[in-house]
């Protein structure tokens, strides 16, 4: 139904969202996010990335980080508009998966489990900021 509150409120959650990311990459001289994909969390040689995984890997039960990619947002997005991005992309219904894990030094992880084909996936976000503002999120391949 046209103007519905709820949908309202997403999209512009979600146009937000996609607006900070592009701003990001016009005024970051290093990019919007590290190398990707990198093949292990060392060739990323950064100590918040390497936090961020070290933490997604005691939620994943077993399974293992087959790729990582870290973007840097703006410290205004919230995780909720990170979370509500992913899953409206990802799932059927638009919302996260359950369980959802809130841990040390993180907003929360969604992990997702695999589904038409696609690989399962953790979406983390680093509650505190970085040295120069931005805040980490951090997109995570899984395998068996």
């Amino acid at each position: 139904m046209p103007g519905h509150p709820s949908r309202t409120v997403f999209l512009a959650t979600a146009l937000v969202a996609m607006a900070a990311c592009d701003a990001t990459a016009r005024t970051d001289d290093r990019g919007s996010r590290l190398p990707a994909p990198p093949g292990t969390i060392a060739e990323t040689r950064d100590p918040a990335a390497a936090a961020l995984a070290a933490v997604v890997r005691r939620r994943i039960g077993g399974r293992t980080i087959s790729t990582a990619r870290y973007f840097r947002m703006q410290p205004a997005i919230a995780w909720n508009a990170v979370s509500t991005f992913v899953a409206g992309k990802r799932g059927t219904d638009g919302r996260p998966p359950k369980p959802r894990f809130v841990d040390g030094g993180l907003d929360l992880i969604d992990v997702y489990p695999a589904a038409a084909g696609r690989p399962a996936f953790a979406v983390a976000m680093a509650h505190d900021a970085a040295a120069d503002g931005t805040k980490l999120v951090g997109y995570f391949d899984l395998a068996d």
